[in-house]
């Protein structure tokens, strides 16, 4: 067996023999001592979990450590880390987006509280987050602890990035995706930023207002309703040109989601063209509505 692993298996034996056996007698800062001294040794992850539910650690104990190292990353860092490791560029813009957060640190480990996060994930989290500041190395320290890449792009975008919307446009162009791309995808993916602060930002990156309102009533997925139209009409868009706007995007979205229908509506083929009976000898195949 490794020597290494041998004495960090000795060391945090001792730390656990001083520690109370209960988790009622168990307090937090004992909990933090523990789950801080088997990060700083590295402590094997299936021996640290143990561990851990053995002294009665909690799911909420390691959170709160794991809250220290939150919103700390730039979205292009993660954008390029993201791409580097071989996620389509779509899907990390689109994981980029929708899962920013500007929550506090101790807001976002308080969400994957209430998910019901077990404390087997929450450590492996703990681990791989506070492993590095490199997004890079978390991302391979998650993938190495059994976290797959598209669930480790949510974890890790949700909880160490906190980007305002022309920072994550910044982010999507750094790795070539075009500007009005960029801004389709953000209004698209976007649930917790105004229309207003939106379309303005769509502006601030050279896009033109019409371009811009176009963007944001075709693609918008809030149902933000009058929101989008006043933040239009506000920019200098006339109410009777923002209007047709929207009547055209509705249109359009119409016609998407009939072809969409249609696409996925199943065939069925008459019985007499099943058994073979059909007359005139030409088979009639028949889409249902």
């Amino acid at each position: 067996m490794n020597k290494r692993f041998i004495t960090i298996s000795l060391y945090v034996a001792l730390v656990l023999s001083a520690l109370p056996a209960t988790l009622a007698q168990l307090s937090p800062i004992q909990a933090t001592t523990l789950i801080e001294t088997m990060l700083a040794n590295k402590t094997p992850i299936t021996e640290m979990v143990a561990a851990l539910a053995n002294q009665g650690v909690t799911v909420d104990q390691i959170l709160g450590t794991l809250s220290a190292h939150t919103n700390n990353t730039s979205p292009t860092e993660v954008m390029t880390a993201l791409v580097s490791n071989g996620m389509a560029v779509a899907d990390a813009a689109d994981i980029l987006v929708a899962m920013n957060n500007t929550d506090t640190g101790d807001n976002k480990v308080k969400m994957l509280k209430d998910q019901g996060i077990s404390l087997e994930l929450a450590t492996r989290l703990l681990v791989s987050i506070s492993s590095s500041k490199n997004t890079d190395e978390r991302i391979d320290s998650m993938m190495k602890l059994g976290i797959p890449l598209r669930m480790a792009a949510d974890y890790l975008v949700t909880l160490t990035v906190a980007a305002k919307p022309s920072e994550l446009m910044d982010a999507m162009t750094t790795v070539g995706i075009p500007v009005n791309q960029a801004a389709t995808v953000l209004v698209a993916n976007n649930s917790r930023v105004p229309a207003p602060e939106i379309l303005t930002t769509i502006m601030s990156k050279g896009i033109t207002l019409a371009a811009a309102a176009q963007i944001l009533v075709s693609n918008d997925s809030t149902a933000a309703g009058d929101q989008s139209r006043n933040a239009i009409i506000a920019q200098g868009l006339s109410p009777q040109q923002t209007d047709t706007l929207i009547a055209l995007a509705d249109t359009q979205q119409q016609i998407k989601q009939q072809q969409t229908d249609q696409a996925q509506a199943p065939v069925t083929i008459s019985n007499d063209v099943a058994t073979g009976t059909a007359s005139g000898g030409s088979a009639a195949v028949s889409t249902s509505q």
